[in-house]
């Protein structure tokens, strides 16, 4: 799936740091700066398989900024997933 994550510095962060969205969603024109949620840029578009993904490609897979084995879910958590997201597996699900 194509996604594009925008954050950190929204208007309103109470949802999550980092916003995701389908990269195809009508809602992205509202997210970038001087827009109506705001944020640093107009957002960065991945081409993802797991949600476990975007969270890696935000925060590094890197043993320095957490654990992937135990603290990913920490971090996957403090994305807010859109609904037009929801069909984004993560990576136990794909798996099966």
């Amino acid at each position: 799936m194509d996604v594009k994550v925008f954050g950190p510095n929204l208007h309103s962060q109470d949802k999550g740091d980092m916003h995701v969205h389908a990269a195809d969603c009508g809602d992205c024109k509202h997210y970038g700066p001087g827009k109506r949620f705001g944020g640093e840029r107009e957002g960065w578009q991945l081409s993802v398989d797991t949600v476990e993904e975007v969270t890696e490609a935000v925060y590094g897979p890197d043993e320095y900024l957490y654990d992937p084995a135990t603290e990913i879910d920490q971090y996957t958590a403090s994305f807010y997933w859109a609904p037009c997201t929801k069909s984004l597996p993560n990576r136990e699900a794909a798996a099966r």
